[in-house]
């Protein structure tokens, strides 16, 4: 007897992903170029302002990335840096503070290789 293929939940999510960007992409392609120009146009306020809230608390929807918290904490800032801003000084001794309590100072366990990578530059966006 041959098993069913069924799909996990992951591929069932993937798909309908596919299928919204599939129907964004044609629908922005018919479109008139002053339409698309309006589009691609970067809103950077709207950006900052989504990225410094991410600084300040994760919405519920990143919850299971718990443990990738140094790696957005780096992304957020190195975005924020990219689109040419800083964030003010209490975000930003709050993210380093962050940071440090990631490292483990037990001798006996081996923390995480990315945390030097993360910390580095968020030091040096200081």
């Amino acid at each position: 007897m041959e098993e069913s293929k069924k799909q996990t939940l992951s591929q069932s999510e993937q798909l309908k992903v596919q299928t919204e960007v599939s129907y964004a992409y044609k629908h922005f392609d018919s479109a008139p170029n002053h339409v698309q120009n309006q589009w691609l146009t970067l809103q950077r306020y709207n950006h900052i302002e989504y990225l410094t809230k991410g600084l300040e608390h994760l919405g519920p929807g990143f919850c299971c990335l718990d443990a990738n918290r140094p790696w957005l904490c780096y992304w957020i800032l190195h975005s924020i840096a990219l689109l040419g801003e800083s964030v003010d000084c209490d975000l930003e001794d709050n993210a380093i503070d962050f940071l440090s309590r990631c490292q483990v100072r037990n001798p006996f366990l081996v923390a995480y290789i990315s945390l030097g990578f993360e910390e580095f530059p968020v030091i040096v966006l200081k």
